[in-house]
């Protein structure tokens, strides 16, 4: 690999020392504008220590301190990412896989220390594009990854007519974050390597869950079921969450296996099989089990279609049972549903009342919904459960786009996810399809990556579905 192995994916070939030049000017430039940054900073904090500031302490320079240095170690990092990639560009992909699901418990929903992290972590990928900007040219030869990027415009542009735009406006300005983070690290990196990267951040995740149950299983466990029921959500303080990011990590897992053999991959499969396999029992997350199994079995039986037939023979002798014993249906809901009522499952744990409520909803805004992400306020104020529980989320992916989106946003979701099917029956591509599958079966039952929040799942999404678009003279 060449020198300007790190470049954008339409670099040329320089001489030797024309590359030392320019990447020694790339690393000056980042450095004097996290300088910037940090000296005009400085001058602002000193000034509201002798003005306004009138209380000082430990917390007080702390912030300031904070203030100062975080952003501009920040802003060196994206300028170094974006001239450079590597790793600079793999640290910024694993703060966005630590940080996006992340809740800690007791702070507001408003805007605070946390909601401002996330968000200046989601805005990083923005910041990149002066370095990179001809990813979107790359984007457009991908109907799938050009969607996306279309349906984040058009979830920008909702802002105007949302219930909620101001939040609506941030949103999407975090979904085009991880659209451009997620497409430069997919047509720039090494597929295999970046997967390592993200699995081992889920990897991650899901050992600090396991540890917080062990030192202290009254915080990590979460009551469900009317206090019926508990499940195991970790750091996150939700199961669904947490199965998500185990059935996540396990996925990835399974798809390197298509890869050529690696070192890295099978130490790290040892470790991320047992510790996410406990991590998504615990959670008890059903959805996320279903994804997972779903997208691992279709890719499999894709590259080897062999496998179809004992599983046609298993169907059919299932169909043979359940017409010669219709009590069996019954008794393997019973062992499904977590409470062993029938009824939790045929109504999907409640779900196909939120689905009307939604419906309602989208009669009255059919073609432009009500802006992306606005669940977040429509269903609280409309919806509320047999207990007097309500949601945000549509908890299905098509209401939840077409709810929010309208019409317009729902077409442009689809167009990727049937960009994405077709290619899966063309052109196979292991982690794309396997993510992409993935991401249906979830959206059966959950909003998924199109959520009232931004999340891990839309950015892994991204990443797959644009990986497609790397040829190796992108490589880095």
């Amino acid at each position: 690999m060449t020198s300007t192995a790190n470049l954008n994916a339409d670099s040329v070939r320089r001489p030797a020392a024309q590359t030392r030049t320019v990447r020694k000017g790339q690393t000056d430039f980042a450095l004097a504008l996290g300088l910037a940054w940090a000296v005009a900073f400085s001058f602002l904090g000193w000034l509201a220590s002798i003005t306004v500031l009138s209380y000082q302490g430990a917390s007080t320079a702390a912030m300031l301190a904070g203030l100062i240095l975080l952003p501009a170690i920040g802003l060196w990092l994206i300028a170094m990412a974006g001239s450079q990639g590597g790793a600079y560009l793999l640290v910024i992909a694993v703060m966005v896989v630590l940080v996006s699901d992340l809740s800690l418990r007791g702070v507001s929903t408003g805007i605070d220390a946390q909601s401002a992290a996330k968000f200046a972590i989601w805005l990083s990928g923005l910041l990149l594009l002066p370095w990179r900007f001809s990813v979107l040219r790359l984007a457009s030869k991908d109907l799938s990854t050009f969607a996306l990027l279309l349906f984040g415009l058009w979830a920008l542009a909702s802002s105007s007519y949302s219930i909620s735009p101001a939040y609506t406006f941030a949103a999407a300005l975090g979904f085009l974050g991880l659209w451009a983070t997620a497409v430069i690290m997919a047509t720039s990196l090494d597929t295999t390597r970046s997967l390592v990267w993200v699995t081992s951040a889920l990897l991650a995740m899901s050992v600090a869950s396991l540890l917080l149950y062990a030192v202290a299983p009254s915080i990590a466990m979460v009551v469900y079921e009317n206090g019926t029921t508990l499940r195991l959500g970790g750091i996150f303080g939700n199961a669904n969450a947490l199965g998500g990011v185990a059935a996540m990590a396990l996925l990835l897992m399974a798809l390197a296996m298509f890869s050529p053999p690696n070192r890295a991959v099978l130490w790290l499969a040892l470790i991320v099989v047992p510790v996410c396999l406990t991590c998504l029992i615990l959670s008890q997350s059903r959805t996320a089990m279903l994804g997972l199994s779903a997208a691992i079995t279709l890719v499999f039986v894709r590259r080897h279609p062999l496998l179809l037939v004992p599983g046609l023979l298993l169907g059919a002798i299932a169909i043979v049972i359940v017409n010669g014993y219709p009590g069996v249906v019954d008794a393997l809901i019973a062992l499904v549903a977590r409470s062993g009522r029938v009824a939790q499952v045929t109504t999907f744990t409640g779900r196909t009342d939120i689905w009307a409520f939604v419906v309602s909803a989208i009669k009255q805004a059919p073609l432009l919904g009500y802006g992306f992400a606005s669940t977040r306020e429509l269903i609280p104020a409309g919806y509320s459960g047999p207990y007097g529980w309500t949601t945000t989320s549509a908890h299905n992916l098509w209401l939840q786009a077409w709810v929010t989106t309208g019409g317009v946003g729902l077409a442009l979701i689809l167009a990727s996810q049937l960009g994405s099917l077709w290619t899966l029956l063309v052109r196979p591509s292991p982690v794309r399809d396997g993510v992409c599958v993935y991401v249906l079966f979830l959206g059966l039952l959950e909003s998924g990556p199109v959520g009232p929040s931004v999340n891990l799942l839309a950015f892994i999404w991204m990443w797959a579905t644009a990986s497609a678009l790397r040829t190796p003279k992108g490589a880095a």
